[in-house]
């Protein structure tokens, strides 16, 4: 969270959490490629978008969960975060979105 904090404020710092998250962005997107190409993902309209979307939304829930926010379990956060990935990637058939509160 210290990082995200000073990043705007220091250019270093915004390029040590670009070096950080590049990898891992591609990484992402290769598997979503991937998916994608083996007919399991949908495609999105543009994977980088998907990829940018979803490590938002992973950041965003890992603050809420770090700062205790909402009481978030570990479980609600994976669960969020895999109904929002089914809903942009999984076939129409497959898109099962879970509504039920969950608890660790």
């Amino acid at each position: 969270m210290e990082a995200w904090a000073r990043a705007p404020h220091s250019a270093e710092v915004s390029q040590f959490m670009e070096a950080l998250l590049c990898p891992w962005r591609d990484e992402l997107a290769a598997i979503v490629a991937r998916g994608v190409e083996e007919e399991a993902f949908v495609p999105p309209d543009a994977i980088d978008d998907f990829t940018l979307r979803f490590v938002a939304l992973l950041d965003g829930l890992a603050l809420q969960r770090l700062r205790q926010l909402h009481q978030l379990s570990r479980k609600r956060v994976i669960e969020l975060a895999m109904n929002a990935a089914r809903a942009e990637l999984a076939p129409v058939s497959q898109r099962r979105i879970s509504h039920r509160p969950f608890t660790d």
